[in-house]
């Protein structure tokens, strides 16, 4: 790791010095500027990383967001969800037989977020809970409260992808 940077020299790395913070805090009138932030933020990552699509960084790795959803807000994609996991394309539609093939070609894909942000959707808990018991198949035994972290933490290992 260390061959990455210069003369096998952490300190000789170039890095972000914090230049956009000032940005997040009130100016004198107590206004303070989120686009000013953005912006310079948007700046300093391409200066540093490149641009969007030809990031790279011996610090961190960077994911595609259009192959890999990081943060899937089922209210924002599917706002008429109706608390309903398959129309929030987290579970398979189900197959009707009097579809014909384009109509069943035409069924959008399931997502398969890496992170599911359930804020602001009603009965979230019980969401959540259906979401891991259909889609990992956790068994519901899980949500016990008796369970520990750690039992909790080693049934979850079996349906990691690693």
């Amino acid at each position: 790791l260390l061959g990455d940077w210069p003369d096998n020299d952490i300190r000789q790395s170039q890095g972000y010095s914090h230049q956009c913070m000032v940005f997040l805090f009130p100016q004198s009138n107590g206004l303070r500027s989120w686009r000013t932030y953005c912006d310079c933020f948007h700046f300093y990552l391409q200066f540093l990383t490149g641009s969007f699509g030809e990031r790279n960084s011996v610090f961190i790795r960077f994911v595609n967001p259009r192959t890999f959803d990081v943060n899937f807000v089922p209210n924002s994609l599917t706002p008429a969800h109706g608390q309903d996991l398959r129309r929030m394309r987290l579970l398979p539609s189900r197959q009707r037989p009097d579809r014909t093939a384009v109509q069943r070609q035409a069924v959008p894909r399931v997502l398969t977020p890496f992170v599911v942000h359930w804020a602001g959707i009603p009965n979230r808990t019980r969401l959540m809970r259906e979401y891991l018991i259909r889609r990992f198949k956790v068994r519901p035994s899980w949500f016990h409260s008796s369970r520990s972290s750690s039992s909790r933490c080693s049934a979850l290992a079996p349906i990691s992808p690693r």
